[in-house]
């Protein structure tokens, strides 16, 4: 299934982090809960500023001679390598 939720962001599910996600909000201590928070996906080099302002020593430039997670993920369900 695939929901629109902007012009140019689609969100396909399910996604392998999902599970993971909610087992994390659910073990945690705090009064969050997996039921009532929102999961949000932030694509690697695509973050929002909204996300950005949340780590005031966000570095634009921390990825720029990095590996992006995607070619990592890339290679790992291909088994290449990097």
């Amino acid at each position: 299934m695939v929901r629109e939720i902007a012009p140019v962001l689609h969100v396909s599910e399910p996604q392998p982090w999902f599970p993971c996600s909610q087992e994390y909000l659910k073990s945690d201590p705090s009064e969050r809960s997996h039921e009532l928070n929102l999961i949000f996906t932030v694509k690697q080099g695509d973050e929002p500023d909204s996300f950005k302002s949340l780590f005031p020593s966000w570095d634009p430039a921390h990825w720029e001679d990095q590996v992006r997670i995607s070619a990592i993920w890339a290679a790992l369900t291909t088994n290449r390598t990097v």
